[in-house]
């Protein structure tokens, strides 16, 4: 029969998963959301962040304090640490005494000298994919030994990876409309200008990011904020 504590511990769980899963937001959110409950609901943590990697490069999605920052970008520059084996190798990485950690010969010392003694970081995987890690900081050595509390923080990850990874969809739809809205508007501008019509003006936004090389979203900003077209020396008005 579950403990007292333990059914603390699995409402508070509960009522954690539904709110991670009640709304449609979007990927900072999220990221603020998962690290705030992680590090309510994990013992021995006094900080923590959500590392992501995107474009083939690491970064910080959200963190506790700047603490939790500063030792996320370490591995980042180092490229050596937990959240990034845990990304990359394995579940979870744990150290009890980051100073002397010998699989993270640069970043431990340099950690331990931010004030930080143990860590955990545990994978972010959604449909067998990496998603992220979360990493929880302790200032004291020795800290996440208890594996009842390793196997919460595991079913925690379980539920915010699945956050994530809708937050991240979200966030992708919302930047398609966006993008698309732009486009419109800038093809507007040239409708109205140069009498074109919707298929003649799209092939010509098309034809200046070719010759530009630029994104067309980028394009399509620039002429609805400016209202002109970005035409080189040798360019012609005619499409």
């Amino acid at each position: 029969m579950p403990s007292p504590h333990d059914a603390i511990t699995m409402a508070e769980m509960a009522e954690m998963a539904a709110a991670f899963h009640g709304g449609d937001y979007d990927t900072p959110v999220t990221g603020d959301r998962i690290i705030a409950s992680g590090l309510e609901l994990v013992p021995d943590a006094d900080h923590a962040s959500l590392t992501i990697r995107q474009h083939n490069s690491y970064s910080t999605l959200g963190s506790s304090s700047s603490v939790a920052e500063q030792a996320d970008q370490l591995q980042y520059s180092l490229d050596e640490g937990p959240c990034l084996d845990a990304f990359n190798d394995a579940e979870w990485y744990r150290s009890g005494d980051i100073a002397h950690e010998t699989r993270w010969p640069r970043w431990g010392p340099r950690a331990a000298a931010l004030g930080l003694g143990s860590v955990l970081s545990i994978r972010l995987l959604s449909r067998g994919r990496s998603t992220g890690s979360v990493n929880f900081y302790s200032e004291d050595h020795g800290r996440f030994t208890d594996r009842e509390n390793i196997d919460l923080a595991l079913v925690f990850t379980t539920h915010a990876a699945l956050a994530l990874s809708s937050a991240q969809l979200v966030t992708n739809l919302e930047t398609a409309v966006t993008s698309r809205h732009m486009i419109g508007m800038a093809q507007g501008i040239m409708m109205e200008r140069y009498s074109l019509d919707t298929a003649d003006t799209f092939a010509a936004l098309q034809r200046l990011s070719s010759i530009h090389n630029r994104k067309l979203r980028d394009l399509a900003e620039e002429i609805v904020a400016t209202r002109t077209i970005p035409l080189k020396r040798d360019e012609s008005e005619t499409w």
